[in-house]
């Protein structure tokens, strides 16, 4: 009797173990990666829509953080002569980001602004007349904090309605804050 590869046996077992363990009833977590901190919950499917002021905590690539956008400016204008709204008007939010665990690298490309219509708009690194701005270049280490502004420009005709959408580093959303 001929015997088999090794390796036939191995995914047979691991098949059975997937489809025991796979098996079973819905989450209740908000999101995946992410929890809400002081906010209203979310539907249990997708990920959590809080109001300004509050957390969103997400697992990125084995780092947890902790995000905030404190403030939205849907009329923000530089004060550089040279920053010009291409799309009509800045929109500027504070954002405050605290690593919980790990390390994290957490700025502007995080961020979208999805407009009450659905358009998404993602955030203006060039803008330099609206300071301070949130650093994308600094890593922050567990218990440490960054704070800064992140900008977008928007129609203002889809401001409206709009929410601000955390996104993981593979541009996935883990959050979102309506205004």
């Amino acid at each position: 009797m001929r015997k088999g590869p090794w390796w036939t046996g191995a995914a047979a077992a691991a098949a059975v173990l997937m489809l025991a363990c796979g098996s079973g009833g819905e989450s209740s977590r908000p999101g995946p990666g992410a929890s809400v901190v002081g906010g209203q919950d979310a539907a249990p499917a997708g990920p959590p829509t809080v109001a300004l002021g509050s957390a969103v905590v997400f697992s990125d690539s084995g780092a947890e953080v902790s995000v905030v956008v404190a403030a939205v400016d849907a009329k923000a204008k530089s004060n550089n002569q040279f920053d010009r709204a291409e799309r009509g008007q800045f929109v500027a939010i504070t954002v405050e980001a605290t690593a919980v665990k790990g390390s994290n690298d957490i700025g502007p490309s995080n961020f979208r602004f999805v407009g009450g219509d659905g358009n998404v708009f993602q955030a203006e690194i060039m803008v330099a007349g609206i300071q301070p701005q949130l650093d994308s270049m600094t890593t922050i280490q567990q218990g440490q904090k960054k704070s800064g502004k992140v900008i977008f420009d928007c129609d203002p005709a889809k401001i409206p309605g709009g929410k601000i959408q955390l996104s993981d580093d593979s541009g996935d959303p883990v959050g979102y804050w309506t205004f």
